[in-house]
């Protein structure tokens, strides 16, 4: 059983800061959703990241929500882990939005599926 959190629970006048560094220290895997903003980011390159990449790192899945450069963004560690992205025009072809969007869904939670499988979730 999971529960998901995203910083939107937290309640206006809580501290931010320490809402999101206690999530991700009570988290066991965190899903990064990848874009130009995130990786530009200091708060998430200096704060959250680092929980999530290198040798000590808590697992993570990273999602490419939005087109990202390789050559003109640093990924910040991410090159590390493989990313879950889809060549949009290779997955979707000429398919309306709403059912990229339904693909795309059921795409990255097969790949979550079996991601928690292989960490024994």
């Amino acid at each position: 059983e999971f529960e998901l959190w995203d910083d939107r629970a937290i309640l206006a006048g809580e501290a931010w800061k320490r809402e999101i560094l206690q999530a991700i220290d009570e988290s066991d895997i965190g899903l990064l959703l990848v874009s130009p903003a995130f990786l530009g980011s200091p708060f998430i390159t200096n704060e959250e990241l680092p929980k999530f990449v290198g040798d000590e790192a808590k697992p993570a899945i990273p999602v490419e929500l939005q087109k990202v450069d390789f050559k003109r963004h640093d990924l910040k560690g991410l090159d590390q882990q493989q990313l879950f992205r889809l060549d949009r025009d290779k997955a979707f072809g000429n398919c309306t939005t709403a059912q990229a969007q339904t693909r795309f869904a059921e795409q990255l939670y097969s790949q979550i599926e079996q991601r928690l499988e292989r960490l024994g979730f």
